[in-house]
């Protein structure tokens, strides 16, 4: 059987570090899109000007529709920001039926207007729907605008290749720009960067002081790479009691990769009591919370009956959800236990 992954590999940390970048109060859910950013600007003008009539609103929350008149008010009198609340609030339905071309226009119709904010979520709407194009034309506006979500984006695509030709080292240029700025998620990226040398020198005593700025920016990613710095002494001495109190605060805010380097902490008996009862319930929450690592080493333990009753099939549902998750070891254990239990060599 093979044993927990004492440090995540550095495509998987790579893959980890871009997967739920934030605005202060525009989260993103890729699941509502319904059309290609590249289908819903083509009705830009069309989007706009129905966003001047009433809806009918899918909420009873009057609070919400109160919400949504003030924001049509407001972007009906010419106010950008308006414009983009308005559009956040068709994004999410909130007090309006849900409609992502209207969503996009008024984005888009706020970014015409310089209103940085606009440009990058119509940019997130785009990059989503892989237009890599528009994307990074709004990044760009908008990391102009000193938007420093939008310059962590654009790290992002030339550290991925995404829209642009790959380039590691200006990658890391706009993380710094970004992390220099307080922007969690640039300084979360850039300590990655470090650590693994990829479009700067090696450094790992650097890499982990970046990961204390995204920490103590509320990047929860950030704590969980402080942690589990600190549990194997990559650029700062072993810790594991510090470890441990990070991952379970990182855990407790809803971050399931620290839910699932607690458990392994409680699984190993690292700086606790082994207990892999508890070790299960950590993974189980962590691969609620979309932790494709807390999926697979839950996966194991139903695999091998460790502190649960043994169960393949949930054993491979688990690996299965690992792999979509992008968890390459759990694609190549999904394989190994369905051959297993088709009795295949």
């Amino acid at each position: 059987m093979r044993l927990r992954h004492a440090v995540l590999g550095c495509a998987l940390l790579f893959a980890l570090a871009g997967c739920r970048l934030r605005r202060h109060h525009h989260g993103y859910d890729a699941g509502v899109v319904t059309a290609p950013a590249a289908v819903a600007l083509a009705d830009d003008d069309a989007g706009a000007d129905d966003a001047a009539s009433p809806e009918p609103s899918l909420s009873a929350d009057p609070t919400a529709m109160r919400g949504f008149s003030l924001h049509k008010s407001g972007c009906d009198g010419g106010d950008t920001d308006s414009c983009v609340s308005l559009g956040l609030d068709y994004e999410r339905g909130t007090g309006v039926a849900k409609d992502m071309q209207k969503a996009v226009a008024l984005y888009e119709r706020a970014c015409v207007a310089k209103n940085t904010t606009g440009c990058y979520d119509r940019a997130l709407i785009a990059f989503h729907a892989k237009d890599y194009a528009i994307a990074m034309t709004d990044f760009t506006m908008a990391c102009k605008g000193e938007d420093m979500d939008a310059c962590a984006m654009l790290g992002r695509m030339y550290r991925d290749g995404q829209g642009v030709a790959k380039d590691e080292s200006a990658g890391a240029g706009f993380f710094k720009r970004s992390c220099d700025k307080g922007n969690g998620y640039g300084c979360n990226s850039l300590g990655l960067m470090f650590e693994e040398g990829r479009g700067v020198r090696k450094d790992e005593t650097r890499a982990f002081a970046v990961y204390r700025t995204a920490c103590s920016s509320g990047n929860e990613m950030g704590c969980y790479n402080v942690a589990r710095c600190q549990e194997y002494g990559k650029g700062t001495s072993i810790d594991v009691a510090a470890a441990r109190k990070l991952y379970k605060s990182a855990c407790d805010a809803r971050e399931g990769l620290a839910c699932a380097g607690l458990g392994v902490l409680y699984e190993k008996g690292k700086g606790v009591m082994p207990d892999q009862t508890r070790a299960n319930d950590l993974y189980e929450r962590g691969c609620n919370l979309e932790s494709a690592t807390g999926c697979r080493y839950l996966a194991m333990s139903y695999e091998h009956g460790m502190a649960v009753t043994k169960d393949e099939n949930r054993a491979l549902a688990l690996y299965k959800r690992a792999c979509d998750g992008d968890d390459s070891d759990a694609c190549t254990d999904y394989g190994t236990l369905k051959r297993k239990m088709s009795g295949q060599p």
